[in-house]
């Protein structure tokens, strides 16, 4: 069967829904609602009142209002765009197998059916050693994250080999999208996940060549760039990228990772502005989620008795 022609076109009526389902997003006076709740109680009855499906147990309803996203967007003939964010639940149930082997704790609950490979396929995976199911870049990732533990007994080194593996895959994905936005977007990403690999790296006084095993090729910064930067003295991060696209993410004071994530939303929501074709329903799966995370920072740091001020310095976007 001959391959579709891609025709932006095709989506208008899956935009103008979008559209209308924009207007329900959280904006800045529900989200100082939700943080001038008294408690966490409070603050679901609120989002009650604003439309969402509230339950006691918060994590289950925010994955159920997560997994309502995808059906959503499937629905919309996102399919293809969304095996770019699946991937990402894959690679959160691998790291949590593994780190639960090495540290010999039960991670079931942190398991979810998001992703493009069952949850029970992964802990077979894991459990066998038998990888057969998995991606090119799961199979090679594995071996090098159960050496590099071995070594240095570190499951942050888990994450990050993997994290660096989840981006190979995701890239993959996304070069078979006919919407170069969504390509530009997930460069981004690797992007961000290269500099936040960077400044750990950094202060783990690591050599290079750890930081080749980390680092995820396709971004718009060669890997050379940060290779060849990662021994050398300099006074600070920012000075090393104040000619990259991401110096005033190092801006005085400013928390690097969540400087990272607004800029990424930045471009999320100048990309939601097309009239046509799949970005527009890309940008609204990443502004959807990035309202559940900050939702799931509320309710977690109410429940906790955090205060205001320092929730409100956690939300993203």
């Amino acid at each position: 069967m001959a391959k579709t022609t891609y025709n932006e076109l095709d989506y208008t009526a899956a935009v103008a829904r979008l559209r209308a389902l924009e207007t329900r997003l959280l904006g800045t006076g529900d989200y100082e609602k939700l943080l001038i709740s008294p408690s966490s109680e409070e603050a679901l009855k609120l989002l009650g009142s604003l439309g969402w499906k509230i339950a006691d147990d918060y994590d289950k309803m925010l994955d159920s209002e997560l997994a309502g996203v995808f059906d959503l967007i499937e629905s919309l003939g996102g399919g293809d765009f969304l095996k770019t964010q699946r991937i990402k639940y894959d690679y959160h149930n691998l790291k949590a197998l593994i780190k639960g082997e090495l540290t010999k704790q039960s991670c079931d609950d942190l398991l979810v059916n998001l992703g493009t490979i069952k949850a029970s396929y992964l802990k077979s995976a894991v459990l066998n050693r038998d990888y057969h199911t998995l991606t090119d870049a799961m199979r090679a990732a594995m071996p090098q994250a159960y050496e590099q533990y071995a070594r240095v007994n570190d499951v942050q080194l888990v994450d990050m080999i993997l994290d660096s593996a989840m981006f190979t895959d995701m890239l993959k994905f996304a070069e078979t999208q006919p919407e170069n936005k969504i390509q530009d977007l997930i460069r981004l990403q690797i992007d961000m996940h290269n500099i936040k690999t960077f400044v750990r790296v950094r202060k783990m006084n690591k050599s290079h060549g750890f930081i080749e095993n980390a680092l995820a090729d396709g971004g718009t910064i060669p890997l050379s760039f940060f290779i060849n930067q990662i021994n050398i003295k300099a006074e600070s991060e920012a000075s090393i990228f104040e000619r990259t696209p991401y110096a005033k993410a190092f801006a005085q004071g400013a928390d690097l990772e969540f400087a990272l994530d607004n800029l990424f939303m930045e471009k999320v929501k100048s990309v939601r502005l097309a009239a046509f074709g799949l970005a527009p329903i890309a940008a609204y799966y990443w502004m959807k989620e990035n309202e559940i995370r900050n939702v799931r920072i509320i309710l977690t740091c109410k429940k906790a008795g955090i205060s205001i001020e320092a929730i409100r310095r956690r939300l993203r976007g």
